[in-house]
């Protein structure tokens, strides 16, 4: 898959413009959200205490693209869970979070793939399982490596 999406603003609709398999646009509803700040809302809803989070979610993973993702989150717990987990993840904040992804507008009960996976309020993913059907794939995460701050 080839191509780029744009939203009018936060909160405001958009469009994906595909331009390989084939050329063709998707209109993104308002209130879509690209990955990355799915996961940032995700940890904010957290932070605030509240255990169910639903959102329109656009990666351009496949021709569809756009899913309904609804989050189930656990409660906090204060550092890694996993003694052997990275030093860099001592004293941060994470949840336990189940991510379950319906296709958009989709009438099914059950969820095209999904997702568990400790969450860290910095961002760090750990010990992510990812679902689909009638395989499953699973993450550990072994090393982290603080990158140098960027030249601005």
């Amino acid at each position: 898959m080839r191509g780029s999406a744009e939203l009018q603003g936060a909160g405001k609709p958009g469009t994906a413009h595909y331009t390989e398999p084939e050329r063709r646009d998707l209109e993104l509803p308002a209130g879509t959200l690209f990955p990355t700040m799915h996961t940032l809302k995700s940890l904010e809803e957290a932070e605030a205490g509240h255990t169910l989070f639903w959102s329109e979610v656009f990666d351009g993973s496949d021709e569809k693209g756009l899913f309904g993702v609804g989050v189930l989150i656990g409660k906090r717990t204060e550092g890694p869970a996993d003694p052997e987990a990275p030093k860099e993840l001592e004293g941060v904040p994470s949840w336990r979070m189940g991510l379950a992804f319906f296709p958009h507008e989709s009438k099914e009960l059950e969820p095209e793939h999904e997702q568990n996976v400790r969450l860290y309020r910095n961002g760090v993913a750990e010990d992510l399982v990812l679902q689909y059907g009638d395989f499953s794939v699973r993450t550990i995460l072994k090393k982290l490596e603080r990158l140098p701050p960027p030249d601005c």
